[in-house]
């Protein structure tokens, strides 16, 4: 289902996602899709996950993007990927949350710029998915004590690397 390039993408931003502001990032995001003819829509999650997928399945339905770019971490990618199991659409990423493992297992520039460039390439690949009790996976699973850590990680508002340390010494 490889297409020449993309002329429609909803990017979903995760605006706390690796602690780090999004303001440039967006403007990023508008100035690549401008000089690239892509007409681009963007949502910022608002944290409130069953809202976030209930605004994601409205926008998709209505916008009908060529792919869904989730913009964030681990999580954020869980989100969309989750809304799109099973249908034709394809996710893309870039890489803004604290590790960004999916981003960086696939080989995905953590510069943005060198992401775009890889969602405009629109080279679509198929990944396995997991599931575990109803809950899909998309990168990693885990049990343990790095389970708590990133449990305990994903409960709090607080992002970034040094989160992860903070939460794995306590």
């Amino acid at each position: 289902m490889n297409k020449v390039k993309p002329s429609k993408l909803l990017f979903v931003i995760n605006p706390i996602s690796g602690g780090t502001s999004k303001e440039t990032l967006e403007e990023s995001i508008y100035d690549f899709c401008q000089s690239h003819s892509i007409n681009p829509n963007i949502y910022f999650t608002t944290g409130i996950t069953e809202k976030d997928k209930e605004n994601l399945l409205s926008i998709q339905q209505q916008y009908q993007p060529d792919a869904i770019i989730a913009v964030g971490g681990d999580g954020t990618i869980n989100l969309v990927a989750g809304q799109l199991v099973n249908t034709p659409t394809p996710i893309g990423i870039l890489p803004a949350g604290s590790a960004n493992g999916l981003a960086k297992d696939l080989d995905i520039p953590e510069n943005i710029e060198e992401a775009l460039q890889v969602i405009y390439r629109f080279n679509i690949k198929k990944i396995d998915t997991l599931k575990i009790n109803d809950i899909n996976c998309f990168h990693l699973s885990d049990f343990g004590f790095n389970a708590r850590v990133c449990h305990r990680f994903a409960d709090s508002l607080w992002r970034g690397k040094l989160s992860y340390v903070w939460f794995g010494l306590q």
